[in-house]
């Protein structure tokens, strides 16, 4: 039997684009409301710096974990204006706020104003832990380990992704990664590459940003969701609102879990993956955890969106 069920996928911090979103602001009024509505939220232009950069402004993280979670709502509420369904939700890191409203967990401007105490705690941490994050391409999730066991131990080193066999990212300040890259390197990595993050995410230098982002996610009221979500922290499905929230405290220091959470989702009877927001990350990486049949849609422009409408107008007729 063919499975039909649909996993909707938010990307996170990194798929971020000076100009993303412009088409869909200037076509469709349902998504200039949305970029209204983030700055007045915001009390700040957010959309001018999406639109217009400069491209090291965006990047900072105050800036880009904003940009990219205001982008992924816009993509997904297109694709639900559009007639799009979906039976579970999940997010890569920051995208994992996004799988949270669509599932109606939390609403739009709930998660917006978490995600910029979010971001807000994280770039404080980020300028007083200097560090940043590697990208580490053909070794095994075992073959990395092996490496980390060669570590000289100074300073501060760990996984942060599991994004997909042969994908892993690692993280730490910048004299560990440094180190780490030149031994994932002799080990036979075919690329190790620097990640366009302004700190070492997903590692104990984020300690203190999420022990006061756990202050806030416990004065925020989590409902139980309507399609099942799977948590970066856990792997495992689930609509009770309190456990999703339990999963996003350790959200900041503990790895993403990615290529055991697209299995669980698959495993569940995902056989259609649509990706929600800024670039094709994740579809990418959906290809390689999932070998064979399984469909990949992306909605990150109009043109995309337009696809999506004329197909659904076929399959209807």
């Amino acid at each position: 039997m063919i499975a039909t069920k649909t996993g909707l996928v938010f990307p996170g911090q990194g798929s971020q684009v000076v100009g993303m979103g412009r088409d869909l602001d200037e076509l469709y009024p349902a998504a200039a409301a949305i970029f209204r509505a983030a700055d007045e939220i915001l009390e700040r232009s957010l959309s001018s710096i999406i639109f217009n950069g400069p491209e090291e402004v965006l990047q900072s993280t105050g800036n880009t974990q904003l940009a990219v979670f205001v982008m992924n709502h816009i993509c997904y509420s297109m694709y639900a204006g559009a007639g799009g369904s979906f039976n579970f939700c999940l997010g890569h890191s920051l995208g994992e706020y996004n799988a949270l409203v669509a599932a109606g967990v939390i609403d739009f401007e709930t998660a917006l104003r978490l995600v910029d105490q979010r971001s807000s705690f994280m770039n404080e941490q980020a300028l007083a832990h200097p560090g940043k994050m590697l990208a580490v391409l053909g070794l095994s999730d075992e073959e990395v380990a092996e490496v980390f066991s060669r570590f000289s131990g100074h300073g501060v080193a760990v996984i942060a992704n599991y994004n997909s066999p042969g994908q892993v990212v690692i993280s730490g300040d910048t004299f560990a990664m440094d180190e780490m890259g030149e031994l994932m390197r002799a080990a036979g990595a075919k690329k190790v590459v620097p990640l366009k993050v302004s700190g070492a995410f997903h590692s104990p230098l984020m300690a203190e940003a999420e022990r006061q982002l756990i202050e806030v996610l416990e004065t925020t009221e989590f409902a139980d969701a309507g399609v099942p979500v799977c948590s970066n922290f856990t792997a495992l499905l689930s609509t009770d609102g309190a456990a999703l929230r339990e999963s996003l405290h350790w959200q900041m220091t503990m790895p993403v879990l990615w290529t055991k959470s697209v299995q669980t989702v698959a495993a569940a009877g995902a056989g259609r993956f649509v990706e929600a927001g800024p670039g094709r990350v994740l579809t990418g990486l959906i290809k390689r955890i999932i070998p064979g049949n399984v469909e990949l849609v992306n909605i990150n422009n109009v043109e995309s969106l337009q696809l999506l409408v004329r197909e659904t107008e076929y399959k209807d007729y």
